[in-house]
């Protein structure tokens, strides 16, 4: 019971923290024009022309987060056979967080980053 209480605890004292409140609030339409303005981070519409150079589907959501001082596209993509995908973007260049990660449906070549 003690360690269901603490882990509890935790858990609330985490979800009340600046930076968990920060990536959890969504931004107003202008902070974010303001952001893609001032180059702090791409677009989300050159983020998906990229990203549909090495994985084809259909955007069903996306947001815009800020973690640790990094901006990231949080995306949920259907692809092929009606699949659903979720891809993290680094808001700052579009390109995926880790290439490594990407699902077998989505793969990057060296023609398609050029």
């Amino acid at each position: 019971m003690r360690l269901l209480t603490a882990l509890l605890l935790s858990l609330l004292i985490s979800t009340l923290t600046p930076a968990s409140q920060a990536m959890t609030a969504e931004l107003p339409h202008d902070e974010v024009q303001r952001l893609v303005t001032s180059g702090s981070i791409r677009s989300l519409d050159y983020s998906l022309t990229l990203l549909a150079q090495y994985c084809q589907g259909e955007l069903i959501d996306a947001s815009l987060y800020q973690e640790d001082d990094k901006w990231r596209y949080d995306l949920q993509l259907k692809i092929k056979k009606g699949h659903i995908i979720h891809l993290f973007l680094d808001a700052t260049n579009g390109m995926p967080e880790s290439i490594d990660q990407l699902p077998s449906e989505c793969q990057i070549n060296e023609t398609a980053t050029r």
